[in-house]
């Protein structure tokens, strides 16, 4: 089973809401009508699917068929050593299983993240059914997920299906379950391609049944063990048919008659042979189905084995042992033998191409299809696939074509193979097939044009191209394609359930992308006059279309065109005018804001656009006059746009090429500088409170534990809090910040910011009002501890003095929970009361405050003689209210801590323990105080309960919160001790005042409360002295080293009188 985070889900379930109507059409019905309705679903007129939007169905069908091998005994234990016995499933429970069998292998076939599918205990189950049409049917699903295993390249663990042993022993044994060739009576190789024509008659070892089984008996050893050797006897069992006999019984009545005769752990085996042997027995219609069927599922577990075994493990296990596999294998997928299956021709082609994906045979596969030589069974394939589109004959299989084309691309990336396929003219081959027009099979086209496209990489392929007028070809295509779909918008079929931008049909879509796709290959491995050709044509017409009819065309389209168009530029400078001539540069400078969709792809594009226009002495100019600078910030105050840059480096490398651009283009920084202000400046009131973080519980509306033995509920998901980075100001703020992030890496425009922008302005958008409680760990936060780092390296005297008055005014701003009574609980006694989250919503403000203070600007690390001046600085200015309120801050939260932990079940302590935060010196404030003996790692799990979630969130700000007030504490009792300086008497004066000051609001927490009762909080007090009076040695197994001034002020203050009267 797949387990999502609660995060990932709710981002999941966002993106999938426009499935809900399809998924409840399919869901909300009886089992018939749910079967009848997958069974509609043949054809995907989109891109694939997140498998995720499926779980609903797959749980469904998963029951289902469950209820299935339940009700027929597959389901085998796999702590019991028992076998299935071999019962067949009745016919209409065939058609039952195949419906949804079936739907899952489309459904395979047309999603992505297939790693979601958690079915295999079923298919497993499944694979013990001896009807070989299940054990098909299962097959087929269980090589599509292993193909996605090769393709992903991922590991294949323990706990994995793949990784089940019984599961891989009995594919390989389906995958040896009839042999590719045999010696007939005449002393000839019968292959199995030779079923499928009457030139030669089937074996007749094909048509007998014998079947041996060794077994060996164990006996224990005699009472006297006189010699230490263990008995063993072995025996033979045999269960043999004569063709009269298979053709007089039943299948059914031969798997009884094996498991009389046979032990149970021979009964799999036994069912192969059985049902082999049974289909070769007579010529009837039943049984030549069953033969195609054998062997379709044996192509099938070919495909398997060779995705989950290593390419030794293959060699030794399978292919060593059935020599002749490839020769049937390229024997079967002949397309001009019309007498072959086709189930069957795509399955053998489905075979090969997994093969092919891991390289090892590769050239075997290129020397059984002739594809060194342009006669050989490779080219004559594609030729014939031209002939069939060409005439739109009823021969067309799609499936067929596009799995072709995948096996010459695994193929053609082994380079000696390469070569080969180039020598004997795999490009003019290909360019018959896609040069045909008004072919209404796209998707053949459109895999024939991607395989044209990757198997061009170098000049000497794009020679080739050229010469055999490729680029008339492609100019024609493109124009074609553009104009044909903008003059029959009665053809416009866009998806149903996928949210899309575009209007026409997807295949028609994926068409025109992969033709530009190739226009772009060409641009990057050819130039100079050669590429103008392709360019300064009617070409520059179909590009401007599809910019002109951005609704029609989408936005995907709109990304390849103008990416031809910079990259056209880039690649030749000189052709500028005449993309000025034809129209397009003016239309990307006059409608570049319309031109900007949520596609991460075109945002992304969107500086190496405006790059490349600036190449142009006229073009910079118009960048500037039109504002188009303005244009690659504004959507960042968009959340939905700022959404599709989330996840990756995307927004990262985003900000990394506007720097780029200012550093390559010095006339656009001011540009640069002021659009990026002008947004710092605008983000703040575009956040929206959109939701609270605290619930009240239905039972009680009350938001914490108030009995040791107080229930613990089960709530709703609907009192779930919103997770930051689902939040449309999370995601906005993370975005931004990773775009500043991105410019700050360079030299470019950002270093000039503090000069346009008040420090204030650009704290605003950081310490926003009502954050949730997760947001001090969030991306935001961490992208502004860097940049804000940079900009105090470069300018120490920017924000300091900015972020210290919004720390003491916030402080200030929590005044009724610092100044509550020290004997009782702040949120416990007001609970269920309004003021119980408006003091969480300012902690949580707080925290984050307070870790870009620690994190940036006061910390051991940071202490620079300029940083000491500047706290010197400081105090002089404002006072010591500061050190009061965080002595207060740290006292209240320690307190809160412990009445909030007095309260509440054991098990919710365990459960919304805060992770330790580790110090250079080890485990940091502040102590943490267990019930049971800790364990490793994260405790907490699935949080179901509204209370037990409010608790976390307010026992993890209450941590963070005395965790930072720590570090604060420890500097301001260090000061100059961390650097060599030579103080004026005023600044000495200013320091021994802080130490002062700190110690003595030190002791005043000391005596704040008795020890009775309130043992956990002299625990962590003690703990928290112990680090603010030390400072870490350089070696991680050193001791602390005492601060001896503030140690010399604390003994000499009676402090420890005091504690050693505790």
């Amino acid at each position: 089973m797949v387990l999502f985070t609660r995060c990932e889900k709710a981002r999941k379930e966002k993106l999938a809401a426009g499935y809900k109507p399809l998924v409840d059409y399919l869901i909300d019905c009886d089992t018939p009508t749910f079967l009848e309705r997958i069974e509609a679903i043949q054809e995907w007129d989109r891109s694939r699917d997140d498998l995720y939007v499926w779980i609903p169905i797959l749980d469904r069908m998963d029951g289902l068929l469950l209820k299935v091998a339940e009700k027929y005994k597959y389901k085998q234990d796999p702590k019991k050593e028992c076998e299935v016995k071999l019962v067949e499933m009745e016919a209409h429970d065939v058609d039952y299983c195949l419906k949804m069998l079936k739907f899952t292998r489309r459904l395979l076939l047309n999603t992505e993240n297939r790693f979601v599918y958690s079915s295999g205990d079923v298919l497993m189950y499944l694979l013990n059914c001896p009807n070989f049409t299940i054990k098909l049917a299962v097959m087929r699903i269980l090589a599509i997920l292993g193909e996605r295993f090769v393709i992903a390249r991922e590991k294949i663990v323990a706990h994995n299906i793949f990784g089940d042993h019984n599961l891989r022993k009995k594919t390989l044994k389906l995958a040896l379950s009839l042999s590719s060739s045999v010696m007939d009576e005449d002393g000839e190789h019968f292959s199995l391609v030779d079923l499928y024509f009457d030139k030669k008659k089937v074996p007749q070892k094909w048509r007998k049944l014998r079947f041996t089984h060794y077994t060996s008996n164990d006996f224990k050893k005699s009472s006297q063990q006189k010699n230490n050797i263990n008995e063993t006897q072995t025996s033979i069992k045999k269960v043999t048919m004569t063709t009269q006999e298979l053709c007089e019984h039943s299948l059914q009545q031969i798997f009884d008659k094996g498991m009389a005769l046979l032990p149970a752990e021979s009964w799999f085996d036994f069912s192969i042979k059985a049902s082999v042997a049974k289909a070769f027995s007579d010529d009837s219609g039943e049984n030549i189905d069953l033969r195609n069927i054998i062997i379709e599922t044996k192509l099938n577990a070919i495909a398997f084995v060779n995705t989950i075994f290593s390419p030794p493990q293959v060699s030794s296990k399978l292919f060593e042992l059935d020599p002749y596999a490839f020769n049937s294998l390229t024997d079967l997928i002949s397309l001009s033998e019309t007498k072959i299956p086709k189930e069957l021709r795509t399955d053998a082609l489905f075979t090969l191409e997994c093969i092919s994906l891991k390289h090892v045979w590769c050239s075997d596969i290129i020397r059984n299809l002739g594809g060194n030589i342009s006669h050989g069974l490779l080219f004559q394939i594609l030729r014939y696939i031209a002939k069939t589109l060409r005439e739109a004959t009823d021969e067309i299989d799609e499936e067929y074509n596009v799995r072709f084309f995948y096996l010459i691309s695994n193929l053609a990336d082994v380079k000696p193979l390469h070569e080969s396929l180039f020598a004997a003219g795999l490009i003019p081959t290909l360019l018959e097939i896609v040069s045909i027009r008004n072919c209404p099979y796209k998707r053949t086209l459109a895999s024939a044009t991607h395989l044209l496209e990757t198997f061009i990489d170098n000049s000497e392929t794009t020679t080739e191209f050229i010469e055999n007028d490729g680029f008339t070809m492609l100019i024609t295509s493109v124009a074609n394609e553009i104009d044909f779909t903008l003059a029959h918008p009665e053809t416009w079929q866009p998806p149903k359930y996928s949210v899309v931008y575009y209007s026409i049909s997807f295949r028609e879509l994926a068409y025109i992308r992969s033709l530009l796709k190739l226009v772009l290959k060409l641009l990057s491995t050819d130039s100079g006059d050669r590429i103008r050709n392709l360019i300064d044509s009617p070409i520059l017409v179909s590009l401007k279309k599809i910019l002109e009819n951005k609704l029609v065309f989408g936005l995907t389209l709109i990304t390849y065109t103008l990416d031809v168009v910079q990259k056209v530029i880039n690649s030749e400078p000189t052709i500028y005018p005449v993309l000025v001539e034809a129209g397009l540069i003016p239309y990307v400078i006059d409608n570049f804001p319309k031109l900007i969709g949520p596609s991460a792809e075109l945002l992304s594009l969107l500086p190496d656009v405006v790059s490349a226009i600036c190449l142009n002495p006229e073009g910079l100019k118009q960048v500037k006059e039109k504002g188009l600078i303005n244009n690659l910030f504004d959507f960042l105050l968009d959340a939905d746009h700022a959404r599709i840059l989330t996840g990756g480096d995307r927004s990262t490398e985003y900000g990394t090429d506007i720097d780029e651009l200012a550093r390559h283009y010095p006339d656009l920084k001011a540009n640069i500088v002021e659009a990026l202000c002008n947004v710092i400046r605008k983000m703040p009131s575009t956040f929206r409170n959109e939701r609270e973080f605290l619930f009240t519980s239905p039972k009680d509306q009350k938001y914490f534990f108030h009995r040791k033995n107080e229930e613990i509920l089960t709530d709703k998901e609907e009192h779930e809090p919103a997770y930051w980075e689902l939040l449309d100001k999370g995601t906005m703020l993370d975005t931004f910040t990773s775009v500043l992030f991105g410019m700050s890496l360079g030299n470019g425009s950002f270093s000039q910011v503090p000069q346009h922008l008040e420090a204030r302005d650009f704290l605003a958008i950081i310490f926003m009002e009502n954050p949730p409680y997760e947001y001090f760990t969030s991306v935001a936060i961490s992208n502004v501890t860097e940049v804000l780092q940079y900009l105090d390296e470069k300018y120490e005297d920017y924000a300091f003095m900015d972020v210290m008055k919004v720390l003491n005014d916030q402080l200030e701003n929590l005044n009724d929970f610092l100044n509550s009574p020290n004997d009782r609980s702040f949120f416990l006694e007001r609970d269920g009361e309004n003021s119980v989250r408006s003091c969480h919503s300012k902690l949580c403000r707080l925290a984050a405050i307070l870790n870009i203070v620690t994190n940036v600007y006061i910390d051991l690390t940071t202490l620079s003689c300029k940083r000491i001046m500047q706290i010197y600085s400081y105090f002089d200015k404002k006072g010591f209210s500061l050190i009061k309120n965080l002595k207060l801050l740290f006292q209240k939260c320690a307190l809160e801590e412990m009445y909030i932990r007095q309260h509440m079940p054991d098990s919710v302590i365990t459960e919304t323990m805060p992770l330790p935060i580790v110090d250079v010196s080890g485990d940091g404030p502040p102590l943490q105080i267990y019930i049971d003996d800790p364990k490793k790692g994260d405790q907490k799990g699935k949080i179901t309960s509204v209370k037990t979630r409010n608790t976390l969130q307010m026992r993890t700000i209450l941590y963070t919160l005395q965790s930072n007030t720590a570090i604060l504490f420890r500097c301001f009792l260090r000061l100059s001790h961390s650097r060599n300086m030579d103080l004026e008497h005023k600044d000495l004066t200013t320091e021994v005042h802080i130490f002062e000051n700190v110690v003595e609001n030190v002791i005043e927490m000391l005596k704040v409360t008795e020890l009775e009762g309130h043992l956990p909080y002299i625990l962590v007090l003690l703990n928290f002295n112990t680090f603010v009076f030390t400072i870490p040695k350089a070696s991680p197994n050193s001791t602390e080293i005492l601060q001896t001034i503030p140690a010399y002020i604390f003994y000499q203050k009676g402090a420890i009188y005091f504690i050693c009267t505790l």
